[in-house]
């Protein structure tokens, strides 16, 4: 009876010394994660400050020359829910597609694909744009339904450098708006109804003004 009960005792520390173990590993994992968000919400944070300083002291802010004073951009609060790895559909062969700007001319933009991705449990889809000849730059345009009442009518922008490995994640975090939406003296791609995503899309930069 002794040796049953004292294989009974072994066996329930081992399991406590393992359960306490798991434990443990949770709880520096939670650690690790919470490190890692406090440094990527850090940075962004940090990135908008000087986007602010820029558009606040540059010569070639939207915002120089305008009567108003420039009060800071405004913004929805860090949010890694829109960080959103996606599926990049290559274009057979590169073509150059025409897309109006603001004053009512064409610009040419050199169509890359389609980037396919999920968000709130549903399909999405966007085109995507190179930038620069080298095509190491990729630029996308989006609308979707927060447009006109927490964000910009005409749409947001997307613009980041492709990675070596090619997997492309979109960081909605980062959108910013057309420059013509703080001065209309600038004119800015108009973002095509085809690029509208039936989604409130609750990051990156919100208007201006109400």
């Amino acid at each position: 009876m002794r040796s049953h009960l004292s294989l009974v005792f072994i066996i329930w520390q081992i399991l406590l010394v393992s359960c306490n173990g798991t434990e443990v590993s949770k709880a520096e994992n939670a650690e690790t994660r919470l490190a890692q968000d406090t440094v990527w919400k850090r940075e962004l944070l940090l990135l908008r400050s000087q986007k602010d300083n820029a558009f606040a002291a540059s010569s070639s802010s939207p915002f120089n020359n305008l009567e108003e004073d420039f009060s800071g951009l405004k913004y929805f609060a860090p949010d890694k829910k829109w960080i959103i790895k996606t599926n990049w559909i290559r274009a057979r062969k590169p073509e150059t597609v025409k897309i109006n700007d603001s004053k009512g001319k064409m610009r040419d933009y050199v169509f890359a694909g389609r980037l396919e991705f999920k968000a709130d449990g549903k399909n999405y889809s966007l085109p995507a744009y190179f930038e620069g000849l080298e095509q190491k730059i990729m630029f996308v345009m989006f609308r979707d339904k927060t447009n006109g009442k927490s964000t910009y009518g005409g749409g947001r922008y997307l613009e980041f450098r492709i990675p070596d490995n090619e997997e492309i994640i979109l960081d909605f975090n980062q959108a910013y708006n057309p420059y013509c939406h703080y001065n209309h003296n600038y004119s800015c791609p108009v973002v095509p109804e085809n690029h509208k995503l039936e989604i409130e899309i609750t990051a990156g930069e919100r208007k201006y003004t109400d």
